[in-house]
């Protein structure tokens, strides 16, 4: 059986959280939690054993639960529901297409694989979300996972594209449109001298 924690330890527990909470980030802090517990899982599962009682913890947590798994299908239901961004000033619209890709190798040993893949074409320029299906260069993904987990408002739509994930790193202005007519632009640079020399 497992003794109480020395004050040392104690100590050392509140600084390094403090030092965690000050310089790192959320992530940091809940793996050094984590981590802690596992660390000296003997001595929490003494205190847990002596001051708390499973039938209480688990009567407490149902319907927090429940309450959860509630909202989580009524943000799910509000976002499909939302109205689409007007695409009439382009002349296609954001579509879904179903791929499949597969792959074959006979030496030195045979193999194959084949799989599916979703693919979503979007015209250059346009930015919203399609009835909660898709969206580009959305704000609201701007926050932390945490703050959208537990929010009451919207969440995101199932497929996400961020210009700032895709051509050059960072974020441009323009968005997906905009990081596309900076990468063109630095390609026609590049080409413009060697077409000269010729």
């Amino acid at each position: 059986m497992a003794g109480p924690l020395p004050y040392s330890f104690h100590t050392f527990l509140l600084s390094s959280v403090a030092v965690i909470w000050s310089f790192g980030s959320s992530i940091d802090l809940m793996l050094f939690c984590i981590l802690g517990i596992i660390r000296h899982w003997g001595a929490f599962q003494e205190f847990f054993d002596l001051y708390i009682n499973p039938a209480t913890v688990i009567d407490l947590v149902k319907p927090g639960a429940c309450l959860f798994v509630f909202l989580r299908i009524y943000r799910y239901c509000l976002a499909l529901l939302q109205e689409s961004t007007e695409t009439d000033e382009f002349p296609v619209k954001p579509m879904f297409f179903p791929s499949r890709t597969s792959h074959t190798r006979l030496f030195p040993k045979k193999h194959s694989f084949s799989y599916s893949y979703l693919m979503v074409g979007i015209p250059v320029g346009w930015k919203g979300s399609l009835g909660g299906m898709l969206s580009v260069d959305d704000e609201k993904g701007n926050s932390p996972w945490y703050f959208r987990l537990f929010s009451l408002g919207l969440g995101n739509a199932w497929y996400v594209v961020n210009g700032d994930d895709y051509l050059d790193r960072g974020h441009v202005d323009g968005g997906l449109k905009g990081k596309l007519e900076q990468y063109l632009q630095s390609q026609v640079c590049i080409l413009l001298p060697a077409t000269s020399q010729n």
